[in-house]
């Protein structure tokens, strides 16, 4: 019965929410833009904001906002008031005033991340929020549980652009074969960007900027070129380590495009966009150690792309690589199948050391060693404390150690926390640092 009520309760609260939602925007019409994908849409998000802020009042989704509660949350400007009934009450009072409210108070536009667990949900969001430019960033395997194929994903995704009336925007990744074959189901006009030069928009020449002293290599971000309509303009991106994330720079530009901002100022704005906490963000570790932190969460697109990184990114001549990889969660019937072949791609970068966490990271590991890797230098753990110790006896100064793992259950992030340099930053640096989280 308890069970009962608490979803009858929820329900009402997102139907009330959804409704205080779709009057303000009635009320103020600001545009949308809407954010979809299977990875890398937070990024995005972010590099887009970076870009649109200094032009126009905006708004983007806080947090993990991008379901039917923070979507609304966002387009209403409130923080999720929990089961506090005070708090309940400042929502919905503020929102009638807001109602009431004189058209420069509220966002010219609203970047709204927009996520999908299930079948329906883009649909669900869209209805509420109709978007005039629409994003998708990437499909790949993701929420399988629920969506059972990739294919069933890119149904889901392609929502956001199919749902564009003609005079909207859909922005595109050119390079996701998958979206290639959407675009003609949009009505809206396109923008499509990638790393090639086929594109309407593309980057090009993208490597890492680096410094090196006394022998010491420090990457400092990424640079490259962007193109668009012939003119050609360098770029930086400081921070930066994630090749994924010059996507999130390009769909940035593209949105830029579209609200007319000059692309030297795009560029020069994308210089203030840095990668989400979480989300392959380089921090200063135990004995000088580099720390690439991908904790967020794991996905085998994400991964892949994450070993590649760590692979490839300059490193000191006596720094080693260091793999710290936990369960990629939510992938239905290809559980096994990926984190067999994610076994494999640790062991085609030749890491010096591999550890895992998790009862389906235990099929990287083995996976690793039959691949050709050292079983002295493979080690599954049973627990944080156990990736820790290890850890903290091998590490040697300018050693690179890529940190990536789902959520729920896996929390690498604490692992993290246990190495960081400066341990008083974690709130700032890392993900997953408020009272609700450290001890779930």
């Amino acid at each position: 019965m308890y069970h009962q009520q608490k979803d009858k309760m929820q329900h009402i609260a997102h139907k009330l929410l959804r409704y205080l939602a779709i009057k303000t925007l009635e009320r103020y019409t600001p545009k949308i833009i809407g954010v979809t994908g299977s990875v890398g849409k937070t990024s995005g998000k972010q590099a887009m904001f970076a870009v649109l802020s200094g032009s126009y009042r905006v708004r983007a989704s806080a947090k993990n906002y991008n379901n039917e509660y923070g979507v609304a949350l966002t387009i209403l400007g409130f923080a999720s008031p929990g089961r506090s009934i005070s708090k309940w009450i400042k929502l919905i009072t503020g929102s009638i005033r807001l109602l009431m409210g004189p058209p420069s108070i509220y966002p010219e536009i609203l970047l709204l991340e927009m996520g999908a667990d299930h079948p329906g949900d883009i649909s669900y969001l869209t209805d509420m929020a109709p978007c005039s430019v629409g994003v998708i960033t990437a499909v790949s395997a993701v929420h399988m549980e629920y969506f059972k194929t990739v294919k069933g994903v890119l149904k889901e995704k392609k929502v956001m652009i199919t749902h564009l009336q003609n005079d909207g925007w859909a922005l595109v990744n050119g390079d996701d074969e998958l979206l290639q074959s959407v675009l003609k189901e949009t009505k809206a006009q396109v923008i499509t960007y990638g790393l090639s030069d086929e594109h309407t928009l593309s980057a090009q020449d993208v490597k890492f900027s680096t410094t090196e002293e006394n022998g010491v290599v420090a990457v400092r971000g990424l640079q490259g070129k962007i193109n668009y309509d012939g003119t050609v303009i360098p770029f930086y991106l400081p921070g930066v380590l994630a090749y994924h994330h010059v996507y999130a720079a390009l769909a940035a530009a593209a949105v830029g495009i579209v609200y007319d901002i000059n692309l030297i100022t795009v560029v020069e704005r994308l210089q203030s966009f840095r990668p989400p906490n979480g989300r392959m963000k380089l921090l200063e570790g135990y004995k000088q150690s580099c720390i690439i932190d991908d904790t967020y969460n794991s996905s085998p697109e994400a991964l892949r792309s994450a070993l590649a990184v760590a692979h490839d990114i300059p490193k000191s001549s006596t720094a080693r690589t260091i793999l710290v990889l936990g369960d990629m969660n939510e992938l239905g019937g290809s559980a096994e199948y990926e984190h067999i072949s994610a076994g494999k791609a640790a062991a085609d970068i030749s890491p010096d050391l591999l550890l895992t966490y998790g009862a389906q990271a235990q099929a990287i590991s083995d996976t690793a060693i039959t691949s050709g890797m050292d079983a002295a230098n493979v080690m599954h753990c049973e627990s944080h404390e156990v990736i820790i110790e290890r850890l903290k006896s091998f590490l040697r100064p300018h050693d690179v150690v890529l940190v990536k793992g789902s959520q729920t259950g896996i929390r690498l992030e604490k692992v993290v926390k246990a190495l960081l340099a400066h341990p008083d930053t974690a709130r700032q640096v890392l993900v997953r640092q408020g009272p609700e989280w450290p001890d779930a």
